[in-house]
């Protein structure tokens, strides 16, 4: 079952992320994307509170709207704006690995569940990048979350032929998308392959 598939490591690399940003006192703004993403965050939670939406000003850039939303979302929790969008990074990157070893689940199928997720922690959890992405106010994590979702799902949907799997297939690209502009070169492939497995007419017996 995909939701009962034990898995650790996704929730040991949210309480690392959670904890090494508090210990060392990082905000997880680095860079002038990052703060831009905080101002669009808090833009949106103004208009869930009922305040008019302001156009971007000369000097402001308006990203993909996905991770700034996701952060006004946590913010209905209670935390501020900043400790949201970081709350976000670093579910996102527990949700990257688990997404992750979903895949390898999708192409080994017959692989022992403790070799999958020691390879997703020597390859993935581990990188440099990944980690960044993890303790940043930054799209990245989510972006990566929500991409290999879509592959897992979409693979899945080319093995098995299954409409449902197609659907979570579509709706997780959509989402990448609206999170990561510079993932829609990357995704277009993946659709098609899906789109020609469920047209195929299987052969008769």
């Amino acid at each position: 079952n995909f939701f009962l598939h034990k898995n650790w490591l996704p929730f040991v690399a949210v309480v690392v992320a959670a904890t090494g940003s508090r210990f060392f006192d990082f905000n997880g703004l680095y860079g002038q994307d990052a703060h831009e993403l905080l101002r669009q965050s808090r833009a949106i939670f103004q208009i869930f509170e009922g305040v008019p939406y302001v156009p971007q000003g000369r000097g402001d850039a308006e990203l993909a709207a996905g991770y700034p939303l996701a952060g006004a979302l946590f913010r209905l929790l209670g935390p501020d704006s900043i400790l949201a969008l970081q709350m976000v990074s670093w579910f996102a990157a527990g949700a990257a690995l688990w997404a992750f070893d979903f895949c390898l689940r999708v192409l080994s199928p017959g692989a022992h569940r403790w070799s999958r997720q020691l390879y997703a922690g020597v390859a993935l959890a581990l990188s440099a990048y990944f980690v960044r992405a993890g303790v940043t106010v930054m799209s990245d994590a989510l972006g990566l979350a929500l991409a290999l979702f879509a592959a897992g799902f979409g693979m899945r949907a080319v093995e098995g032929r299954r409409g449902r799997d197609a659907v979570w297939a579509a709706a997780f690209m959509g989402l990448a998308v609206l999170t990561r502009f510079a993932l829609a070169p990357l995704l277009p492939p993946l659709a098609i392959g899906v789109g020609v497995a469920l047209m195929r007419v299987p052969p008769m017996p």
